[in-house]
């Protein structure tokens, strides 16, 4: 099974208030923080997966810049994909 990494920072993004999403627009900071609070949801009990947590832990493993083999940029540029889809939906 593939996983698409902004399908995993999405959930996890679901979690977090507009007003954080809005002032990661312009500040870098907030953008690199949105990641750890998105991953850190997805890697909690708030995200479900009736899949027995494989689907949910493929995503993890997918986008943890620790163990991931896509280049830290192209997580981020799906951590932004995420945030426009989240804020459009």
């Amino acid at each position: 099974m593939a996983f698409e990494p902004s399908e995993g920072l999405y959930a996890g993004l679901s979690f977090v208030s507009t007003a954080d999403l809005n002032e990661a627009k312009n500040n870098i900071g907030k953008f690199k923080e949105l990641y750890f609070v998105s991953l850190e949801n997805l890697k909690s009990d708030k995200v479900l997966d009736a899949a027995g947590n494989a689907t949910k832990n493929g995503m993890i493993q997918i986008i943890d810049l620790d163990t991931s083999s896509k280049k830290p940029e192209d997580i981020y540029g799906d951590l932004a994909a995420s945030i426009s889809a989240y804020k459009a939906g």
